[in-house]
């Protein structure tokens, strides 16, 4: 635990841009439930301001600094920053090492500590609809941390894994013709890419989806994405009769392994659960 428990403890969600972020509020139902006092803020830092954010993230006896950045006993990363945060800490656990991204920092005495709970946020979720995992075959799409996490997280669970990513410049691998072949062989598609996430003028989306109807019946599709919460894959997989997941499971999950962390007391059995369906009822 990083504060006492009569200690308010000061968390945050950095990254760019990170004004919508749910992370806040969901920390907030974990400590209210426990009776434990946080303090979680959003902090917009970008992959230029992130060496002066980690010097007054640490500074744990600067009394005269006004901002919550400053002083911190932890704190949570959003894109851009789960790989650029890595430099700075001094310690990283096995999945961080394995996946290669950090999305959840513990700050102590002895400096930052990295852990990486997305992967767990994927594994959790998809056992609602999977319970065991071992020798699932799963194709995650994308290249990026929460790729990364998915990939060591379902290793562990002993599924056999296919990665494809985006960074083909000379045809578009997302297409039908490039995911219907993988995605008939597919226990389990991850959607882990910004692909149909609200961006404003920036959204991408899916260039074709009519692959989903390559899927062999019974597979479930993970969605990453939960802004919007009703994504254009989730929604012509649903049309389909496919058994798809929306990113707010993820979500809840990772955070529930995270506030662990943070605190040393798990939120309440079932809660993240709850919150989950509260997220994806509106």
């Amino acid at each position: 635990m990083t504060a006492a428990m009569t200690d308010k403890i000061k968390l945050a969600v950095i990254g760019s841009p990170v004004e919508h972020s749910l992370s806040p509020s969901i920390h907030a139902r974990f400590a209210k439930a426990l009776g434990i006092d946080i303090e979680y803020s959003r902090i917009d830092v970008t992959r230029d301001t992130l060496a002066d954010f980690i010097k007054r993230a640490a500074d744990t006896h600067n009394q005269n600094c006004e901002r919550v950045s400053c002083a911190l006993d932890g704190f949570n990363i959003t894109m851009p920053l789960k790989e650029a945060i890595i430099p700075y800490l001094a310690e990283l656990d096995a999945t961080a090492r394995e996946c290669a991204a950090v999305n959840t920092v513990v700050v102590r005495r002895g400096g930052l500590f990295g852990y990486n709970t997305d992967g767990a946020g994927v594994v959790r979720s998809l056992q609602t609809a999977v319970p065991d995992l071992r020798g699932k075959a799963a194709l995650i799409l994308g290249a990026g941390g929460a790729a990364k996490a998915a990939l060591a997280a379902l290793h562990n669970e002993g599924a056999a894994v296919t990665i494809l990513t985006r960074r083909d410049a000379a045809h578009d691998v997302f297409s039908a013709e490039s995911l219907a072949p993988l995605a008939t062989a597919a226990d389990i598609i991850i959607n882990a890419t910004p692909l149909g996430m609200s961006r404003g003028a920036d959204s991408v989306e899916f260039s074709d989806l009519s692959w989903l109807g390559a899927i062999k019946p019974g597979a479930v599709i993970l969605d990453a994405v939960y802004n919007p919460p009703q994504t254009r894959l989730l929604t012509r997989a649903r049309e389909l009769g496919i058994t798809a997941l929306g990113g707010f499971g993820m979500l809840a999950y990772q955070a529930q392994e995270a506030f662990t962390l943070f605190t040393g007391t798990p939120p309440p059995t079932g809660l993240a659960a709850t919150i989950w369906r509260e997220l994806e009822t509106g």
